[in-house]
């Protein structure tokens, strides 16, 4: 009987899964164009290889005993279902499914395997995102919670101690009673829980004020306890009420005291993180950088369980702790329109990383210069891997006139090389993944010696010196860095250029 429809096949490289067959000795002897995409190799370069360069030993085992099994098997013509790794050649592992059978002879003897593998990284990261939102979703409930209770106790308790402090005054007592102090300082702290602070702000260098609290600090420290600074900031300041900030970085140093027990180091570092993308603004809208103070420290650190609860009220791992301090600290941080992070493992210490908005990003990242404006025309080539620094940078840079080519990798860096886009200046990270900076920079000077580079990194240069590939005449701008910094490394190795936009 004759067909009415036919279904047309589509063709392999049509799919966005990649189909391929491979020999018994696991030799690749062919692959669809998509597993470019996977492997970052050619697919005509694959053809011929073997699996074992492409993945890892644990997962290249796994598929030599599900390959072994499927050949013992008394049905060789079952499919086969499992997950697997391979190695991008920028060196990150991509999570795959793949589905696959043996191919057989017309004796029913087995020639290949054939198969399609799928790339799910994308789905794990969805489902990771999802679960960290679910869990910082439950963790503000029950924090919001905390301050409607707090917000409650605090007006009965305020009118209380409101009319005690009447009484007193109107009596005999020529000073506070030892009750009447408790109880304002249990107010403070209730005001704090819900909310409801009247915060005395102004501009605040963080440097200056971390740098300041820590002298106090150090007038009571243990004999056995290193207690170090290390600013980063770079004179940003954040819009913060003084007395406030000092209360938070001395409750993270009390912890990090408690967390050592008298032996040990506490470091306190001040710096900026990348800048948050504008939600609903207009693609012109500024950026947000944040200005980070991180205080770590080498006692016993926690686990996941202690995590998600250390910043609770009354929360604590300490014999007659009060369990007050981090979420006293952690709800002045929220009215300053900040957060919290805090990572740990058992036996590596913990840190806890405070997140302020920094207050010059109005003054600075002020978005694209007016047409009317003479501004640069040159060309600066962007490279970083972290999509949140190449983006903070990406903006300075516009913010400074300059025109940016960014690129997430070295590959991607050295293709526009080689495709003749006009360049000025190259800003360079040098770990990148993969294609390294030290590598990408030898490629470039082959190329165009007199290209000006900037290396940006989160180690100092001479740390990397010793090792080879940089000279201490190289500029390098240390992570993280200000606005003003990056322009004036950038503009430090280009002449002027006051060409009016469009000419």
């Amino acid at each position: 009987m004759e067909r009415t429809h036919r279904q047309d096949r589509i063709p392999a490289e049509h799919l966005l899964d990649c189909v391929w067959r491979m020999d018994l000795d696991l030799r690749i002897t062919y692959v669809s164009p998509v597993a470019e995409s996977m492997f970052g190799i050619p697919a005509n370069v694959l053809v011929g290889s073997s699996l074992s360069d492409h993945t890892t030993a644990e997962d290249l085992q796994h598929l030599r005993d599900t390959l072994s099994a499927a050949l013992a098997s008394g049905d060789r013509t079952a499919g086969l279902v499992h997950e697997t790794r391979i190695k991008h050649a920028d060196g990150r592992l991509i999570p795959l499914e793949v589905h696959s059978r043996l191919l057989l002879d017309s004796d029913g003897q087995p020639l290949e395997l054939l198969g399609v593998a799928r790339d799910i990284g994308g789905r794990r990261d969805r489902e990771r995102r999802d679960r960290l939102q679910e869990q910082s979703r439950l963790e503000n409930q029950k924090m919001e919670a905390v301050a409607r209770l707090a917000g409650g106790v605090f007006d009965d308790f305020h009118s209380l101690v409101a009319d005690l402090d009447g009484n007193l005054q109107s009596s005999e007592e020529p000073e506070p009673s030892p009750l009447l102090s408790r109880a304002a300082e249990r107010v403070a702290q209730l005001a704090t829980l819900a909310g409801r602070l009247e915060l005395q702000r102004e501009d605040l260098d963080i440097d200056l004020h971390v740098a300041e609290t820590l002298a106090g600090a150090r007038e009571n420290l243990p004999p056995g306890v290193e207690l170090m600074h290390r600013p980063g900031a770079g004179g940003s300041t954040v819009w913060a009420d003084p007395h406030q900030i000092e209360r938070v970085v001395s409750a993270l140093v009390a912890n990090a005291l408690e967390a050592v027990a008298g032996d040990g180091s506490i470091t306190v570092s001040t710096g900026l993180r990348a800048a948050d993308p504008v939600p609903d603004g207009p693609p012109s809208a500024p950026p947000r950088p944040w200005i980070t103070i991180e205080v770590r420290d080498t006692g016993p650190g926690f686990d996941h369980a202690t995590r998600e609860r250390i910043l609770e009220p009354f929360f604590t791992t300490t014999d007659g702790g009060a369990g007050l301090g981090l979420a006293l600290a952690h709800g002045i941080v929220t009215q300053h329109e900040g957060s919290i992070e805090a990572e740990s493992r058992p036996g590596q210490g913990a840190v806890f990383r405070v997140l302020l908005p920094a207050r010059f990003v109005d003054d600075i990242l002020a978005g694209e210069p007016d047409a009317g404006e003479h501004v640069s025309t040159q060309t600066v080539l962007l490279v970083d891997d972290d999509p949140d620094i190449r983006n903070y940078c990406e903006r300075v840079l516009r913010s400074g006139g300059y025109q940016v080519v960014s690129c997430e990798d070295g590959v991607d860096a050295l293709a526009v090389i080689a495709g003749g886009e006009p360049l000025d200046a190259v800003v360079l990270d040098w770990a990148l993944p993969g294609l390294d900076g030290r590598r990408v920079r030898e490629q470039i000077a082959r190329r165009h010696p007199d290209l000006p580079l900037l290396v940006i990194s989160g180690h100092a240069s001479k740390d990397y010196e010793a090792l080879g590939g940089i000279d201490s005449e190289t500029p390098w701008l240390a992570k993280p860095f200000t606005p003003p910094a990056l322009l004036e490394a950038v503009r430090a190795m280009l002449p002027p250029s006051t060409e009016e936009r469009g000419s």
